[in-house]
């Protein structure tokens, strides 16, 4: 090393490790140089030692805190997006940030920071300004739009740091996907819950009177038949024509009227028993479902939404009639789909004498449940179908959709362990095919 200094007449640097007397390691940068003399020839070395012993020990420490401080951030899944606070514009992402932004590290980097869409979750409006702009930002919730048009639920706390004696603002993220979702799943259940105790109430309430009603019609129908047996074949002699008139339309009806209420009161019943069936379906527990019945009960009890637009068919298996889960999230994903297939429908007809038609279908498939909900309504335009089970997302008038019923569905699913796909043309319909994985007691018919 030495040679090649002389020999190129430069000075030369390096480190090394040195014992000290007592036995100690200490780390050495060494800087030689040649001395040349004033006739220009090369006279000997000059060298200075300096210690880097604590420098070394400093660094190392540091890296070692850094290297532990990433992995306390991958670990706990946070996002990290550094600004520059003079030229706003992103300096260096983690690859956490870049996947839930869903744009690569390369794409991101010198671009402004607006370039991310920050959709505040307070008011619906995208953040414009830079972060801290308009003042601390922690724990701040937001919507990411990604560029395919997805978005993501982030939680933000903004902080400022120096990074190598630069100024930088640091947009730490995390992704509440999955909170958001349990927090649907909380709300569906306590609203299964109140609404399940309700219904079961109003069931209650409403069936002693029913009863009652129907055996009196039942009797009064009999009774009737007796009487008029009683009255011989000749029950209009000593009357006038007007009474006889009168009396004959009266024999007539009134087995009619009696026949019409007793289906009514019949069919008030029905309703009521389903409602009870439906609302005694919550429960943490799996079990298994009579499938056919339980279509029948959510046919049923969203009768209103669907009665005046459309036609329901059913197309069920017949080998396909229990199916293990849980029986509430079954009711809830079914009755969501039939709720927006009678929008869809309601929405191309409303103004048309015609109906449309929904088809639940049931079938056993590659060891699936495959349930579908199809209708010949308005269908969902094909910009669109990629965002149907993102949260909040809905086509629908104000007051009409809340953009929370395809996303529990799809919660719902996941939770099941199973998927579900929409298929559609705008104009022509849409279809959701739902999979339930069976297990091989369900597959034998259990």
């Amino acid at each position: 090393m030495e040679k090649a200094m002389y020999e190129n007449n430069q000075a030369i640097a390096y480190e090394y490790e040195a014992f000290t007397a007592t036995g100690d390691i200490r780390e050495i940068i060494f800087h030689k140089a040649p001395f040349v003399g004033a006739e220009g020839t090369v006279k000997g070395m000059i060298g200075v030692m300096t210690d880097i012993t604590d420098r070394k020990r400093a660094e190392q420490e540091l890296r070692q805190s850094e290297e532990i401080f990433k992995r306390i951030l991958t670990g706990i899944r946070a996002g990290i997006v550094i600004v520059d606070p003079q030229t706003f514009t992103i300096v260096d992402v983690n690859s956490i940030a870049a996947g839930i932004l869903g744009v690569s590290k390369e794409d991101l980097t010198g671009e402004p920071c607006t370039s991310v869409h920050w959709i505040r979750a307070r008011d619906g409006l995208r953040e414009e300004e830079c972060p801290l702009l308009q003042g601390d930002i922690v724990h701040e919730e937001y919507r990411i739009e990604r560029p395919g048009g997805s978005s993501v639920p982030i939680n933000k706390t903004v902080i400022s740091g120096v990074r190598a004696g630069q100024p930088l603002l640091y947009e730490v993220i995390f992704d509440m996907s999955a909170q958001k979702a349990l927090e649907r799943q909380l709300a569906l259940a306590q609203r299964l819950e109140s609404i399940g105790g309700l219904a079961a109430g109003i069931a209650h309430e409403i069936n002693t009177p029913i009863q009652y009603i129907g055996d009196n019609l039942k009797f009064l129908e009999d009774a009737y038949s007796s009487m008029t047996a009683a009255l011989g074949d000749s029950p209009l002699s000593g009357m006038t024509d007007a009474q006889a008139a009168d009396f004959a339309f009266i024999l007539e009806e009134t087995p009619k009227a009696l026949s019409q209420s007793c289906e009514g009161v019949a069919r008030v019943a029905e309703i009521v028993k389903a409602m009870k069936r439906f609302s005694h379906m919550g429960g943490e527990e799996k079990f298994l479902l009579d499938v056919p019945s339980a279509i029948e009960n959510v046919i049923l009890v969203a009768r209103n939404e669907w009665k005046y637009h459309a036609e329901i068919r059913q197309d069920r298996d017949p080998a396909v009639r229990h199916f293990l889960c849980y029986p509430g999230d079954f009711n809830q994903v079914l009755l969501n789909l039939l709720v927006n297939a009678s929008h869809a429908v309601s929405e191309k007809y409303k103004d048309t004498e015609g109906k449309g038609t929904i088809t639940i279908a049931t079938r056993e498939e590659q060891g699936d449940l495959v349930l579908s909900v199809a209708d010949t309504g308005c269908g969902i335009p094909e910009k669109n179908l990629h965002r149907v089970f993102d949260p909040f997302f809905t086509t629908k008038e104000v007051g009409k959709g809340t953009g929370q019923g395809l996303a529990l569905v799809h919660d719902i699913m996941r939770k099941h362990g199973g998927t579900v796909e929409v298929v559609s043309k705008q104009g022509e319909g849409a279809t959701f095919i739902l999979r339930f994985p069976l297990n091989e007691e369900e597959k034998n018919g259990a």
